[in-house]
């Protein structure tokens, strides 16, 4: 989406701009006012932190990292 933020920083229409790349207005607009729910969220940080555990401890494998 960085493509359609240049264009539109630069005086581009959004309609030009999402007729252009083939994509509909109700597209971009749902990603423009996407919020990740509560459980979407829980599951970044849990990734987050079992990647900071393995970058750690590589020896560690998913038994391990499941406790």
């Amino acid at each position: 989406m960085a493509i359609i933020k240049q264009n539109l920083s630069r005086g581009e229409q959004i309609t030009t701009v999402l007729r252009i790349l083939k994509l509909n207005c109700s597209t971009y607009y749902k990603w423009r006012h996407f919020t990740p729910s509560a459980r979407e969220l829980v599951t970044q940080q849990l990734k987050h932190v079992i990647t900071t555990l393995h970058d750690k401890i590589p020896i560690y494998v998913a038994p391990r990292l499941t406790l």
